[in-house]
């Protein structure tokens, strides 16, 4: 059976090139320079880590397409693919000193039970330290949030036919909730993955695409909305042709850190300057404040027709990791390391198949 990603045998890649030397050396890709931030902040990118693992062969608890990660407490992660209907636990060794993944396995999976397994298209996973709670969410239709016990059980669910999340309904297939964090203060964070059809277009070579940043208590109730722009697609891809016609530029994962900024994770599909497919990842720092609320009665119907200020946001990193293995839309913060910097991970929606991809990063504090 050929073990290669379900993206790239489509692209038709031959089968000799797939090997995880080849996808590191072949597909790497490259790193802009950590800037200096007005948010006291600097990103680096330490490197990718290949491996292989995540194949079962119950299809439902196989990590195909992994698109949520989060630290649970020590070397253990858990992350959920958009696939499968289970919790996949990983151990993931990270070196104190330099941030670099050194050991990546995946351990037992769980199934998810009660009405978690039945809902479609799982995108995002988030926790808080020791609790024994994960959050999840996923695109649906409808787009969904819901809160699963460890040991097995859906015990919340977010009532989307609340008045000020009912214009979720209106979420484009595919497009539904794709990011989720855990706010330090308590509660959530969560975010759709390109526009509703009621707040505006899809993202293009000329313009970004509108989401709506949700902050939910501990009981899933919500807070506030906020509007934030992703930016354009870098360009229209004309090979080769699997790609042609699926540029995106959308926000896909979010991150809050303790006692910082809320970190957004956007990830594009767009043409180079020869129109050949290629992603692009960047990673901003958030800033809510000033920002509209949005949850308001006179935005429900849509905010394609209204006036609004959208959350600030900062640059602070952007990686071009190429096309094969290069979907990175998963994040989580990993431990901190030696000299008080933090471990930041990406992971890959691998397309399927068993090679898996994880980019770790670093954050310090600007002039460290």
């Amino acid at each position: 059976m050929d073990g290669r990603p379900a993206f790239i045998q489509r692209l038709g890649v031959k089968k000799s090139l797939i090997t995880l030397a080849a996808a590191v050396t072949a597909c790497a890709g490259s790193a802009a320079p950590a800037p200096e931030t007005a948010v006291g902040l600097e990103v680096v990118a330490v490197g990718r880590y290949d491996f292989r693992g995540g194949g079962h062969s119950d299809r439902r608890l196989a990590a195909d397409g992994i698109s949520g990660l989060a630290r649970l407490e020590g070397d253990r992660y858990v992350a959920v693919a958009d696939r499968g209907a289970a919790l996949l636990f990983l151990e993931i060794a990270v070196d104190p000193r330099t941030g670099r993944v050194t050991r990546a396995t995946f351990l037992d999976p769980v199934p998810l039970s009660g009405p978690a397994a039945a809902l479609a298209d799982r995108e995002a996973v988030a926790c808080a330290p020791g609790c024994p709670t994960v959050w999840l969410a996923g695109e649906g239709p409808p787009p969904w949030i819901a809160g699963h016990d460890l040991e097995g059980g859906t015990i919340a669910v977010a009532d989307l036919g609340l008045p000020s999340l009912t214009v979720f309904a209106t979420a484009r297939p595919n497009l539904g909730f794709e990011a989720l964090a855990h706010r330090p203060e308590g509660g959530l964070w969560a975010a759709n993955e390109e526009a509703l059809a009621a707040d505006g277009p899809p993202a293009t070579p000329r313009a970004g695409t509108v989401v709506r940043l949700i902050a939910l208590d501990d009981s899933l109730r919500p807070l506030r909305q906020h509007a934030y722009v992703t930016d354009p697609v870098s360009g229209p891809i004309t090979h080769p042709p699997p790609a042609v016609g699926r540029e995106a530029s959308a926000l896909v994962e979010l991150v809050a850190l303790p006692g910082g900024p809320l970190l957004a994770l956007e990830r594009a599909l767009g043409g180079d300057g020869n129109g050949v497919a290629a992603f692009r990842v960047r990673l901003y720092a958030v800033d809510p404040v000033g920002a509209t609320d949005v949850s308001g009665p006179r935005y429900r119907a849509g905010l394609a027709d209204a006036d609004w200020t959208p959350v600030e946001k900062t640059l602070l990193l952007e990686l071009r990791p190429g096309l094969i293995m290069a979907n990175y839309e998963a994040m989580a913060l990993g431990p901190e390391l030696e000299g008080g910097d933090r471990s930041l991970l990406l992971m890959a929606d691998n397309g399927g198949g068993t090679i898996q991809s994880i980019y770790a990063l670093r954050v310090r504090r600007s002039g460290r």
